[in-house]
């Protein structure tokens, strides 16, 4: 299974709090205890939408991608998008990219079905408001 990238948006919130925010998710992450956890490196790509540097936003999770430990750190990722009004954190996995927002049940468990199963074409259908592919 591929690598996860997990880029943290903290709404208004400034470079500090994402800075902040990205720490504490990567700490959440890192407790596990089931994977590698580091913030990404690399400058702003020219011509970037989003003018903070991949070091202050981004995680990069590798090691031992079972469906199973997806799923946790799926679990660990709603937990602190739920924790915050603002939060979003998008999840890239190969060519696919999700993004979560507030996230409901039912979205819970579109997410975890997302993170647990291997990389494929097909699309999901939206949950009640939170997840969005």
């Amino acid at each position: 299974m591929a690598d996860l990238t997990l880029r943290v948006d903290v709404g208004d919130g400034d470079e500090r709090e994402t800075h902040r925010s990205t720490a504490a998710l990567l700490t959440d992450i890192r407790a596990l205890g089931l994977v590698n956890v580091a913030r990404a490196s690399g400058e702003v790509p020219a011509g970037g939408k989003s003018g903070l540097s991949p070091q202050i936003a981004e995680l990069v999770v590798t090691g031992a991608l079972s469906a199973t430990t997806v799923g946790t750190i799926g679990r660990v990722v709603i937990a602190f998008v739920n924790r915050a009004k603002d939060r979003r954190v998008k999840i890239s996995r190969g060519d696919e990219t999700w993004e979560f927002t507030g996230v409901s049940e039912k979205d819970q468990h579109v997410l975890a079905q997302l993170l647990s199963a291997e990389p494929a074409g097909s699309d999901v259908a939206n949950g009640d408001g939170g997840a969005v592919r």
